[in-house]
């Protein structure tokens, strides 16, 4: 073999290895493709689900909010139209502790845990339920 052929050859030999050097790559970069996309995949479905669940939270919060509206508009009614239903001091006790449930709720003065929105709803709900 001359040496132009050897060179021939050669040149041949390293475009195969270049070639198939760009082929490992084109896979390698196919397969992180495919590995980000389900990432995105899987972070889209958590924000999702997050989402529903704060929107349910959400929406809780506004029943809560409507029941303690009704609760107070229930007693101000009993208090102004029901006769010997209760003494103005009475009212106003109930009012007062009323308030002071939505101090409680409220987290002032307690640690952050308290103060979630999640124990938040759970003091919402048991100071609906009971009030009921």
């Amino acid at each position: 073999m001359g040496a132009r052929a050897r060179r021939a050859v050669d040149s041949a030999q390293q475009r195969s290895i270049a070639i198939a050097d760009l082929q490992v790559k084109v896979a390698e970069v196919e397969r992180q493709r495919g590995e980000m996309a389900n990432r995105l995949r899987e972070e889209v479905l958590l924000s999702v689900l997050d989402f529903e669940r704060t929107r349910r939270e959400f929406q809780g919060f506004q029943e809560i909010g409507r029941r303690s509206q009704l609760r107070n508009e229930i007693l101000r009614l009993n208090y102004r139209f029901v006769a010997d239903s209760m003494s103005t001091p009475q009212y106003l006790a109930e009012q007062n502790a009323l308030d002071v449930g939505d101090w409680r709720c409220s987290g002032i003065g307690r640690s952050s845990e308290r103060s979630s929105p999640k124990s938040k709803l759970w003091c919402w709900v048991q100071r609906v339920f009971s009030a009921v």
